[in-house]
């Protein structure tokens, strides 16, 4: 079975190691506080077997005081398989035409998903340490730029769970200052992703530039979220 490797998002060095000593032929991220289904695994390896793909991901729960605020909620209307071709139009669609039911947990980020270990070892990638937040971001950004191909499959195998009144990576990394750089080093895995994949430059520079806007407003979205949920300490500073 695929190595679980558990880490919240502060973990990026933690998460590194796991890369570095694990020799499973696929990987699968989860963070400490959310669960699967007894069947995700066993779903995502025969999906990736039978369909030759370097990457498979389900969609998800959203669990909020106990319910699923998601119930009946997927991302895509079927199964679906992204050929090269689809994955570049979809990294360009997730800039400039964002669909915000995704969530973090869509065809972006690094939880949630089976990804070929040799994907990962061949071209070198790891998690970003000098980033606070959004390393998941970035080492998704870096995925999706050498898969060959991925897999959707419509069920509901990951469930991410929202604690109310709890901190997060976003309200400390915040608190904590998240300089403008944080924003260019995002954006430099986003412009290295979309030329592995064979995007001109002067597309590649629009796409960054657009990636920067991109998250620093979904930045100012999850805080102002985060506030809604009491996660924001008032006091603080």
């Amino acid at each position: 079975p695929p190595p679980v490797l558990r880490s919240s998002s502060s973990s990026a060095s933690a998460r590194n190691l796991g890369i570095k000593k694990a020799k499973g032929i696929f990987f699968y991220f989860m963070d400490i506080d959310d669960t699967i289904e007894k069947s995700s695994l066993s779903t995502l390896h025969n999906l990736a077997i039978k369909k030759d793909c370097d990457l498979v991901f389900s969609d998800f729960k959203r669990f909020e005081s106990g319910k699923n605020q998601r119930n009946n909620i997927f991302n895509y209307s079927e199964d679906k398989f992204f050929d090269s071709k689809e994955l570049l139009n979809s990294m360009q669609n997730e800039l400039y035409d964002h669909n915000p039911l995704f969530g973090h947990l869509g065809l972006f980020g690094c939880n949630a998903r089976l990804i070929k270990s040799s994907v990962i070892h061949k071209n070198k990638i790891i998690f970003e340490e000098d980033l606070r937040m959004m390393e998941d971001k970035a080492f998704g950004w870096d995925i999706l730029g050498f898969v060959k191909n991925a897999y959707y499959v419509k069920k509901q195998l990951y469930s991410y769970h929202v604690h109310p009144n709890v901190g997060t990576a976003v309200v400390d990394g915040v608190n904590n200052g998240f300089p403008l750089a944080n924003f260019e080093l995002v954006k430099n895995h986003i412009q290295n992703g979309l030329r592995s994949k064979g995007l001109n430059e002067s597309n590649v520079e629009k796409c960054g530039d657009q990636g920067f806007i991109f998250f620093i407003i979904t930045l100012l979205v999850s805080y102002t979220r985060c506030m809604f949920l009491k996660k924001v300490d008032f006091n603080v500073g």
